[in-house]
């Protein structure tokens, strides 16, 4: 059966027993789920129509439609384990294979304990869930006290993500290069030495028990000017190597908005342009090999125009 977060029932299916008299029809052990959603391989032991009790049994199982019956796409019943079916061991491999290890008295009743392994190969990998699928969601808030500008409140509302996960701990960030980190809600109150200047950005973490994360920004005194934005993504911008000996360097423009292709020009020491070229931004990054071949050895300069602002960075060629 597959419970959902609140332990309701989502689905269940019965696996019968293949001889009615018998009361230990099927143990499953182990389940893996499969990447087909509904598919699932489960291992064990089972009764078969002429054997012992508790038989090896391995078998993929599909969920069966609403009101259907179980149905197996395979099965393998394989050597006897003990008469108590204790649990064996089950190894899932990354070569599609699954090794299954126990013993057992299978070969007489005098008591004498036998190994098994055995290796089943070919069979699908295992589903591994994407738990970050559903993130958290911050929904950071702040107050500005009017008796004290230099001081600020501050509070998150934010969700766990999926019905099952919760909160653990909050990361603030407050733009003077303190932070400040919980494991409660609450509210976070801090006085800052000078009144920040407008763009002081605030930059909230969440992370849920699952290990998924979101980051929110706030902006309490006023969002950056154009100027700001563009002097901030100059500063994470990189050109690498540089001082550049060889015949091209790498650029990493991170941290950019949504936007269409951005236009660059490749300045001389005097600001003449000797080359044009185009960034086309993807996730907020924008990056891109430009050559330098035929250039003397100089300083030049990489000029930038996203819909933040001007960008420029300084490029040296040994």
């Amino acid at each position: 059966m597959q419970l959902d977060g609140q332990d309701n029932l989502s689905w269940h299916q019965l696996i019968p027993a293949v001889r009615a008299t018998n009361n230990n029809g099927c143990s499953l052990y182990q389940v893996y789920a499969l990447p087909t959603p509904g598919h699932y391989v489960v291992a064990g032991s089972r009764s078969g129509p002429n054997l012992a009790d508790g038989d090896g049994y391995l078998a993929r199982y599909d969920r069966p439609a609403s009101g259907g019956a179980a149905t197996a796409a395979w099965e393998v019943q394989f050597i006897k384990y003990d008469t108590y079916q204790r649990p064996g061991q089950y190894l899932l491999g990354a070569d599609q294979s699954l090794t299954v290890a126990d013993w057992g008295n299978y070969r007489n009743w005098q008591g004498n304990a036998d190994v098994l392994v055995t290796r089943f190969a070919g069979l699908p990998a295992v589903y591994e869930p994407d738990l970050c699928a559903t993130p958290p969601v911050p929904n950071g808030t702040y107050a500005l006290p009017a008796a004290s500008p230099d001081s600020l409140n501050l509070a998150d509302f934010g969700t766990a993500g999926p019905p099952y996960a919760q909160l653990l701990h909050w990361r603030w960030e407050l733009g003077d290069g303190t932070v400040v980190e919980r494991t409660t809600p609450g509210w976070v109150r801090y006085r800052y030495r000078r009144v920040p200047a407008p763009g002081t950005r605030v930059r909230l973490t969440i992370t849920n028990n699952l290990g998924c994360t979101s980051t929110q920004e706030l902006y309490p005194w006023g969002r950056p000017t154009a100027a700001q934005q563009a002097q901030a993504l100059a500063a994470g911008a990189t050109l690498w190597p540089n001082p550049a000996s060889g015949g091209a360097v790498q650029l990493r423009v991170p941290g950019l908005r949504a936007q269409g292709p951005i236009s660059g020009q490749l300045l001389d020491g005097l600001g003449r342009e000797l080359r044009r070229f185009t960034l086309r931004p993807q996730g907020g990054m924008a990056e891109t090999t430009l050559p330098l071949d035929n250039l003397p050895a100089g300083v030049y300069s990489l000029r930038l125009l996203p819909v933040e602002g001007v960008i420029v960075k300084r490029l040296v060629k040994q």
